[in-house]
């Protein structure tokens, strides 16, 4: 197990075993929701307070925001650039 993150208020978690996936499991272990699509070792996660954003970061450099109820990525932050005067540059893509 990588990571493990609690929800706070209720009996849920998030718990990643270098699967590459994001599991939301429920205190009985049920699982919830799985969360894929990373291309690497996912190495750190969150959960809002009401389970409807799940964010988890990979070893590749990217953060992943999804949507906590139904599993899709709602957005993808790449790994920081430096633009020509070395500032860093924001990178977005889906």
């Amino acid at each position: 197990m990588s990571f493990l993150t609690i929800r706070d208020g209720s009996n849920e978690f998030l718990i990643t075993s270098g699967d590459n996936q994001v599991s939301r499991l429920r205190e009985d272990g049920e699982n919830v929701r799985t969360f894929g699509g990373a291309a690497d070792f996912i190495q750190s996660g969150g959960i809002t307070p009401d389970g409807k954003v799940v964010l988890s970061g990979s070893q590749d450099g990217v953060l992943r925001v999804w949507n906590g109820t139904n599993g899709e990525v709602i957005q993808s932050f790449g790994p920081p650039k430096t633009d020509s005067s070395n500032k860093l540059a924001a990178t977005s893509y889906q």
